[in-house]
């Protein structure tokens, strides 16, 4: 049993021969606890494992004849997930670019879709301080991702990512809405409303709305989906992956709670490296200044409970970034 070879067009499923196809029908059943003893001794024979994370998805690693893939099952909503991260991976596949898993199959299904790539190693790098080598492995593949154009892949069907700019102000402004109606709301939270407010009634929308060239984007700027082994970093997860900006992109990274561990000057160095101009730079604070509210609606505490260390120091970091 050998991969598949995928289509390169990014939106057809590759073809799956039958032993393949016989391991995605026993892999589903062992996911829905319904394996019979025909699909464990398949399992057992492809050395079927369950990989850890994988908190939407449910990820296994196993062989596929000589090869060492992971079987990705998705859960189903409306952000097609499987689709995306299939059209995704073939697109870097068939550019030729290294950051990702190789693609070897789709299998669509209304319930659980899979997925089938190359099982990639090494050890996320969410909640550490990164080192050089690594912020320079970082550098380069996120560069690599924004040299992609929608002109580059026309006959790829990717849609917008869906954490862009408009996707997250109406997530925080929903929230907001939702969080401030009841009665109680304690100090440190109604200092996160008033940073809202006041971001709301700044220029930040404005220029968020504002057009801007349009790149690949992974939409999930979460460290923990960056595997390094000491020398290579590859960037799994691209199930929210589709069209995006380098501002927003970077933004999110930045304001993800994955990576505070890093210093913000160091972030600064960082991004100074992609040689952003002027308005895209301002295009950058704005969405860092709405990522940041949109992490407080996140960590936002109980009515009952205290507010956590957690969600107090991100209001502080939301107010030093909205109203500095």
């Amino acid at each position: 049993m050998t991969p598949p070879h995928t289509s390169g067009r990014g939106s057809d499923p590759a073809r799956l021969d039958g032993q393949l196809t016989a391991l995605v029908a026993a892999i589903r059943h062992h996911h829905l606890d319904a394996a019979t003893e025909h699909d464990r001794a398949l399992l057992g024979g492809a050395d079927l494992r369950r990989l850890t994370g994988g908190r939407n998805n449910a990820a296994y690693a196993c062989r596929v004849g000589e090869q060492h893939a992971c079987v990705k099952v998705y859960r189903v909503d409306e952000r097609n997930r499987a689709q995306r991260e299939w059209r995704a991976l073939t697109a870097l596949a068939e550019l030729q670019l290294p950051d990702a898993p190789k693609p070897y199959g789709y299998a669509p299904d209304p319930v659980l879709p899979v997925v089938i790539m190359q099982l990639v190693g090494g050890a996320p790098l969410g909640d550490r301080a990164l080192t050089d080598p690594q912020l320079t492995a970082l550098h380069d593949a996120l560069a690599r991702l924004f040299q992609i154009t929608p002109g580059a892949l026309p006959h790829v069907a990717l849609p917008a990512v869906s954490t862009d700019a408009r996707h997250m102000r109406r997530r925080v402004e929903h929230a907001y809405h939702a969080l401030t109606t009841t009665n109680t709301i304690r100090p440190v939270a109604r200092q996160a409303l008033h940073c809202w407010q006041a971001w709301i009634a700044s220029t930040d929308p404005e220029l968020l709305a504002a057009s801007t060239p349009t790149v690949f984007g992974r939409g999930d700027p979460n460290l923990r989906n960056c595997l390094w082994d000491g020398h290579t970093l590859r960037l799994i997860d691209l199930e929210y992956a589709g069209w995006s900006d380098r501002a927003h992109e970077l933004a999110d990274l930045i304001e993800h709670p994955e990576s505070r561990a890093t210093p913000d000057t160091t972030w600064q160095i960082f991004i100074d490296r992609f040689d952003l101009p002027n308005l895209e730079h301002q295009r950058l604070h704005a969405a860092r200044r709405l990522l940041a509210l949109f992490w407080t609606t996140r960590m936002w505490p109980n009515p009952h409970q205290p507010a956590s260390p957690r969600f107090t120091a991100q209001v502080h970091r939301t107010t030093e970034l909205v109203q500095p």
